[in-house]
């Protein structure tokens, strides 16, 4: 990993959709990281299956059964590991590159990660964020389009809900359905 002195330390600002700008040909969601020294951020295009649960896990809510993410942090903690820290080290060729720091009974890990895959951990786990300075840019310096109009985590976490709810509902038609002709026969 990078030196201490390389690195930022850095929150999650938000976690947007952003359905007009593809990624590979599906909708994307862009993660907003704020310097916590500085007005200066780094976006991120990751796709909606990592930025709902990002969505969800910053705006604490609960689902039924552990998310993917949620699983890995379980296990991680269920042999004795702990995330310390999550770190944005670097950009290679349109490419983020993250690490994950853990604690384990056998000592220091660092694990190469998807930016999304280890935000959402540390998130989960409460672990410090950072990033490399050099990929941080003033507000005024971001590239594309203006991340601040579009919808935010709080339409996401609606709209995952309510995607949930159509689910269950028809779930539930379909059972009422199935109860029905097992009685007719």
């Amino acid at each position: 990993m990078l030196p201490e002195a390389d690195l930022v330390l850095a929150d999650v600002f938000d976690v947007r959709r952003a359905s007009d700008v593809p990624l590979a040909g599906r909708e994307s969601h862009l993660v907003i990281l704020k310097a916590r020294d500085s007005d200066r951020y780094l976006t991120l295009f990751i796709s909606p299956s990592e930025g709902t649960p990002l969505a969800l896990s910053l705006e604490a809510v609960e689902v039924p059964r552990p998310l993917t993410h949620q699983l890995a942090a379980r296990i991680a903690a269920a042999c004795g590991a702990r995330i310390t820290e999550v770190a944005i080290t670097r950009l290679v060729d349109s490419t983020f590159y993250a690490t994950i720091v853990l604690e384990t009974p056998g000592g220091r890990q660092e694990i190469d990660a998807r930016p999304s895959d280890a935000l959402n951990l540390a998130i989960l786990d409460e672990a410090p964020i950072t990033v490399e300075a050099a990929l941080l840019s003033d507000v005024d310096q971001l590239d594309g389009a203006a991340w601040w109009d579009y919808p935010g985590r709080t339409e996401i976490v609606a709209a995952a809900q309510a995607r949930r709810r159509e689910l269950e509902r028809q779930l539930d038609v379909l059972d009422r359905r199935r109860r029905g002709e097992a009685a007719g026969s």
